[in-house]
């Protein structure tokens, strides 16, 4: 039962307090963590001498069993700049202009963090065959729920997918007798349509979406599980654009979690991922604004309101938030943000990144389509599809914009260019997923088409 659990805390520690072996960081390579999704841990340490990973870090300190700690290492200064910044940052920019504000509010969260309390035990899921979609953040049993799913099929012959190999071996350990399961990756799949009585698909929103729409539609009786997390953006597509069509096409019936199985409701360790990486902001409808301001790396560092006001509006307006996206909006140079807000109450919020020119060598490599360095989106698809090297030059590229709601066609997402522009001495560029709206959009706020592809 939840009730007796006992709470996992995440414990800031020397790096000679490290266990001997398997530490993320230092023995297991952030980078790879996919491949230890979808299961429990016992165990968990974090050495981020070489970077912390935030994507990496959520995403599995998510998995960590009930009553266990997380010992992390997070060195207080790097000599040479934040390997994290370094992974971040556009070709050619600067370390030494990047902030520390990402790291040093974690430090005050850990330290801030409350005590727990506990809540009820979990919900449950009603068994059928007809099409069902269990959703859920990270850690939440979803895996477990898919093996229960599949010991209450029977013998039926079922078709198990999932991207993610460490969820393939999770059920085959939670199914040791399933003879009458097949497990393979989608793509194995889609190709053979292996006959089958039943499809079960975890990690479904990290699945391509037209080969989700495939394999359900070849197996009208399938149940799915997918991660709603925002680590990468995949769970928020999943909901928005996947979900309402299963749901209009086989009347699928969706069941949503929010208690995990592995550890206690309020458990302080899950209270501070939330809270570090405002992996799920809370969308709000605030007055109309009365200013329009912009917002330096500093101030929405130091004004924990302002940017969780700034961060929900922009996850509302579906933009990835992800903790790598926060730790770039705050420590990162080459970047402006302007609000519009009372106070802490925002109601439009625009952000723009700053790209400067290649050098000439460079940039020739780039229109003969030879180098394709790090950042400078706008820039770089300027110079392959015009082939002009006058395009190399500096550009303020609108990398977000979203206005609530409640405010659109009031004429703020017009206010906030018009202020960037008058600030800004680059002109003001966007590259987007064509549709005649955005385009008529783009053109009522004054920019020309230059290219569509």
């Amino acid at each position: 039962s939840c009730q007796n659990t006992t709470m996992r805390r995440l414990l800031l520690v020397p790096p000679d307090a490290l266990p001997a072996r398997d530490v993320f960081g230092r023995d297991l390579h952030p980078r790879d963590y996919r491949r230890y999704l979808g299961q429990t841990r016992s165990a968990l340490a974090w050495d981020a001498s070489g970077g912390l990973y935030p994507n990496a870090f959520a995403a599995l300190a998510a998995t960590l069993g009930d009553g266990h700690d997380l010992p992390l290492y997070l060195p207080a200064h790097y000599p040479d700049g934040d390997p994290d910044h370094l992974r971040l940052l556009d070709y050619g920019e600067a370390v030494a202009a990047c902030r520390d504000h990402f790291n040093a509010r974690l430090r005050r969260l850990i330290h801030a963090n409350a005590a727990p309390q506990t809540a009820p035990p979990p919900d449950s899921i009603e068994h059928r065959h007809q099409p069902q979609i269990i959703l859920g953040r990270r850690g939440r049993g979803k895996t477990t729920r898919l093996a229960a799913k599949i010991r209450w099929l029977g013998g039926a012959r079922v078709l198990v997918v999932t991207p993610y190999r460490s969820n393939l071996e999770r059920l085959r350990v939670l199914l040791p007798d399933a003879a009458n399961c097949l497990f393979l990756p989608p793509d194995d799949a889609l190709n053979r349509l292996p006959p089958a009585e039943h499809l079960v698909i975890d990690e479904a929103a990290s699945i391509p979406p037209a080969q989700l729409l495939a394999l359900t539609a070849h197996y009208p009786a399938y149940t799915l599980a997918a991660t709603e997390d925002g680590y990468e953006g995949h769970g928020r597509s999943f909901s928005l654009h996947v979900l309402p069509a299963l749901i209009t096409r086989d009347a699928a019936r969706v069941y949503r979690h929010q208690q995990a199985l592995r550890h206690a409701h309020h458990d302080p360790l899950e209270q501070l991922l939330e809270n570090a990486f405002l992996l799920h902001p809370d969308d709000t409808t605030p007055p109309a604004p009365a200013t329009l301001r912009r917002v330096s790396r500093d101030e929405r560092a130091h004004d924990e309101p302002l940017l969780r006001a700034i961060y929900g509006l922009l996850h509302q307006a579906h933009y990835r938030t992800s903790p790598d996206d926060l730790k770039h909006l705050l420590d990162l140079p080459g970047q402006s943000l302007y609000i519009a807000a009372s106070g802490a109450d925002v109601a439009g919020v625009l952000h723009i990144r700053h790209e400067n020119p290649l050098p000439a060598d460079l940039a020739a490599a780039v229109i003969r389509g030879e180098r394709r360095p790090q950042g400078r989106l706008l820039l770089q698809q300027l110079l392959v599809r015009t082939q002009n090297p006058a395009y190399n030059r500096p550009l303020a590229r609108i990398s977000r914009i979203a206005v609530h709601p409640a405010h659109r066609r009031q004429g703020i997402a017009a206010a906030l260019i018009a202020r960037a522009r008058a600030d800004l001495a680059a002109p003001l560029g966007v590259s987007y997923g064509h549709s005649d709206d955005l385009a008529a959009f783009w053109q009522a706020l004054g920019f020309r088409e230059i290219h569509r592809s």
